[in-house]
C-alpha cells in the first residue's frame, strides 16, 4: 500500500485527530472489524512504522494543510489518523499537549 501525498495549505491536524474514533466506528461491523480493513490497516501503520521521523511530521503538517482547506474523506483521513497516532507514539509518547506544542510551533514559523 502507498502513502498519498497532500499538497494544499493550513489548520486541521485536530480535525483527522477527531476522525480516529469516527473511522474506528465505521470500520466495525457489530463490533468486529472486517479483516480486509484491519490488514490493510496492518500494512498502512507498518509503513508509517518505516518512515523516517522527519517524513513523519511532514506528512502530519501536510494533513493539516490539506484539511483545512477542505473536509477529508475517509480514504484521506484514515492515513492522516494513523499517522498522528504513530507519531504520537514514537515522537511524544502519547502525550498530547506536547505534540500540540510542536504542532503550534511548526504552524507558527
Amino acid at each position: 500500500m502507498k502513502l498519498r501525498t497532500w499538497n494544499s495549505s493550513a489548520c486541521g491536524v485536530l480535525v483527522a485527530a477527531g476522525l480516529i474514533a469516527a473511522l474506528a466506528m465505521a470500520g466495525t461491523v457489530q463490533g468486529r472489524e472486517p479483516a480486509s480493513l484491519a490488514s490493510n490497516r496492518q500494512e498502512l501503520r507498518a509503513e508509517l512504522d518505516r518512515l523516517p521521523q522527519a517524513q513523519l511530521q511532514g506528512l502530519i503538517l501536510r494533513c493539516d494543510r490539506e484539511a483545512a482547506t477542505r473536509i477529508l474523506d475517509v480514504s484521506d483521513a484514515v492515513p492522516c489518523a494513523m499517522a498522528l497516532d504513530a507519531l504520537l507514539e514514537r515522537q511524544f509518547r502519547g502525550d498530547f499537549q506536547a505534540f500540540l506544542a510542536w504542532w503550534r510551533e511548526q504552524k507558527s514559523r
